[in-house]
């Protein structure tokens, strides 16, 4: 007894084809990261982290050793 693996992606598809659907799973993906970066960002603006008071919570950070703190304003930024 065999056991035959059904390949989700047929190798008779159109090669256009396939470029399509990659196409529309990137642009989800695009568009999911996109949401993501938006929530992230409203969270952090809630948090304090303004754009015009991250040069203060850096320098907060360097003077008490608060490296996650720092990094995470830098990344912001």
């Amino acid at each position: 007894m065999s056991i035959k693996f059904v390949n989700s992606v047929s190798r008779d598809v159109d090669p256009l084809v396939n470029w399509v659907r990659l196409q529309r799973v990137l642009d989800n993906r695009k568009a999911k990261l996109c949401k993501e970066q938006a929530m992230a960002y409203a969270r952090a603006l809630v948090a304090g982290f303004y754009p015009e008071s991250v040069d203060d919570l850096i320098c907060f950070a360097d003077a008490f050793g608060a490296s996650r703190l720092r990094e995470e304003c830098i990344n912001f930024l």
